[in-house]
């Protein structure tokens, strides 16, 4: 796995080894960071189940000001502080043990412009919808900022939000990218 865009474009990163960790695939970073390639730079990003740190360095790579990881594998947390190493960023970086919904509510009144999450596939039920919900009412997410979540499935079930629009679902091999953007407060 390697940094696919930006100042760091082809420098290698280390991944968690195991099957609990499933890496973004290149495809979908490269989806991801031309959505917003003109909103990145100086920008606030956070990466929710974060693995490796892929998409929060390949924020970094491409001009984005601060990175923020959150995952609770202790193996996904050295990995992204090794990582940030070896790109040399780690004044750039703040990295956040535990669980996601736990570690969000700790990181208020922060809020960030782009937020990405990939949680685990595993799980029995996907936190998604808990995910849209939560961003959906707080501000977290700055105005007009775009909150990404990578799963399976290709719609969610959603009625009613109050500051989220749905921008856009993409499909990239196994996986679902729904984009959406908060847009008012």
């Amino acid at each position: 796995m390697q940094i696919i865009g930006g100042r760091y474009k082809g420098r290698k990163l280390q991944a968690p080894k195991g099957l609990l960790t499933r890496p973004t695939s290149a495809r979908l970073r490269e989806t991801l960071f031309n959505i917003v390639q003109n909103y990145i730079e100086g920008s606030s990003f956070l990466d929710l189940y974060a693995g490796s740190g892929a998409m929060g360095l390949e924020a970094l790579s491409r001009g984005a000001k601060r990175a923020t990881f959150v995952d609770q594998s202790k193996e996904a947390i050295t990995c992204i502080k090794n990582n940030s190493k070896l790109l040399g960023v780690e004044r750039d970086v703040t990295v956040i043990p535990g669980d996601v919904f736990r570690s969000l509510n700790r990181l208020s009144p922060q809020s960030f412009d782009v937020i990405y999450a990939d949680a685990p596939y595993t799980e029995k039920e996907t936190p998604s919808q808990a995910l849209i919900h939560f961003f959906d009412q707080t501000e977290i997410l700055k105005k007009n900022g775009m909150f990404f979540i990578e799963d399976t499935l290709d719609s969610h079930d959603i009625r009613e939000l109050n500051s989220l629009e749905l921008i856009s679902v993409r499909h990239a091999g196994p996986s679902y990218l729904h984009q959406y953007q908060k847009v008012r407060c």
